[in-house]
This record gives C-alpha cells, structure tokens and sequence, in this order.
C-alpha cells in the first residue's frame, strides 16, 4: 500500500482529515493511558501504600512507548520490571501484572459480548455472528470458574513438572493474590470498574479515528469488534 502512495496523495488524504474527532481521539488516548495506569495502580496499593500515582502514570506512558514496538507484552513487560526494581518482590511484581491483566480480559470479554448484542441487525451479515455472541457470553460467565479450577489443581501441577524455582515463585505469587483477596477486595473492585471504562474508552477513541478519516460508521459495530480484535491480539 506504501509502495503504491505518492507524496501528494498522502498530503492530500492528511488534508482532508477532520480535526475535532481527531483532536478528541488524541485526548482520549490520554486519558486511556490514565485509567490503564490506576487500574493498576489500585492493585499495587493493596501492598505498597508508599507508590504514588504520578509514578504508576510516569511508569505507564514509558510502557507505552515500549508497547509500539513490543505490542500487547511492552507494558507490562515494562511496569513488571520497574516495580521489581522498587520492590526486588518478584512475586509481587508478577502478581500485580497478572491480576491486572486477568480482570482486564475478563472486562474485554463482557465488552464484546455487549457490542455483539447491540450490534446484531448491524453485522448480520458476518458468518456465526450469533455463535460467536452466545461464545463470548458464556466465557465472560465461565472466565471465573476457570480461574478457580487453576488454582484447585496447581498442587499436581506444580508437584508434576515445574522446577523448583518455578515452584516456589508460583507459590509466592499464590500468596501475593490471596493478599489481595484478604485485604483488598474494594480496590479490585475498583480495578473491575475502571478495567470496563478502560475498554469502553479505548473502543470511543478508536470510533474517534473512523469519523477523523472520514468514515461514518456505526458506533455499536466498533463496540463489538474493537474488544474482539483487541481479545484476538491478547
């Protein structure tokens, strides 16, 4: 497609593009980076009652930056390793990544099943639209069950085939995610809560983009498929 773009023609589609739904999906990449950051802020502080917000954030837009090159895996590649190197706490480190990531699919996946519902009359022509609804319904349902059955059966996991160290890292962490369950189930709360706006700010920033380029499409369409796509990449 590059290959086939002339210098004038790229000048002119960039001409032709509308700056207030640009201006405002520029603002709402902010602010997504803002609520990805407190999401996992909330988690850290059920622990750590000494790491500021303003730090979480600084952390955050670096991991972002990272995340262009190492999409999916830089940010929390980058707050994993910048939290060990406050805490030198592997498991606790790990742990905040995990559990952040875990609820964040779990929200993306109630996401999708939403949009999939409203947008139904919309995207009846995709091939197994209703299967796939009823799917995303039903794992967003079961997501919880799953998690559980893991955590019942880790003993035969870890006693079969882990290494040592492996096995008592998992066992820390095991320890890390009860804490949290203990001590700070408002502040997952609150990371459940701010994981869905999180999801539903990044499908109005992407819906953004499309009216920028010109396009007009339907809002409940982007609400299905951005999460999808976004699980996909997951």
């Amino acid at each position: 497609i590059v290959s086939q773009m002339s210098l004038p023609d790229l000048a002119q589609e960039f001409g032709s593009l509308i700056y207030a739904p640009l201006v405002a999906a520029l603002l709402l990449k902010v602010l997504l980076r803002v609520l990805v950051a407190a999401k996992w802020y909330v988690i850290v502080r059920i622990r750590d009652r000494l790491l500021s917000f303003w730090r979480a954030l600084a952390v955050h837009f670096v991991g972002g930056a990272v995340g262009t090159v190492l999409p999916m895996v830089g940010v929390d590649l980058t707050v994993g390793y910048a939290y060990y190197k406050r805490s030198m706490d592997a498991a606790a480190a790990i742990s905040s990544v995990m559990v952040d990531r875990l609820i964040g699919a779990y929200m993306t996946i109630l996401m999708a099943a939403i949009g999939l519902a409203l947008a139904q009359e919309n995207l009846a022509a995709v091939p197994g639209l209703s299967l796939l609804t009823i799917g995303s319904v039903v794992a967003a349902l079961l997501f919880p069950f799953m998690i559980a059955v893991l955590v019942r059966f880790r003993r035969i996991l870890v006693q079969s085939w882990m290494p040592k160290k492996m096995a008592q890292l998992l066992r820390e962490i095991r320890i890390v995610i009860g804490d949290y369950g203990r001590r700070g189930r408002a502040m997952l709360v609150a990371n459940v809560g701010l994981s869905f706006a999180t999801q539903f700010v990044r499908v109005l920033s992407t819906y953004a983009l499309a009216l920028a380029v010109g396009s007009d499409p339907a809002f409940f369409d982007f609400l299905a498929l951005v999460p999808l796509i976004f699980l996909a990449l997951m």
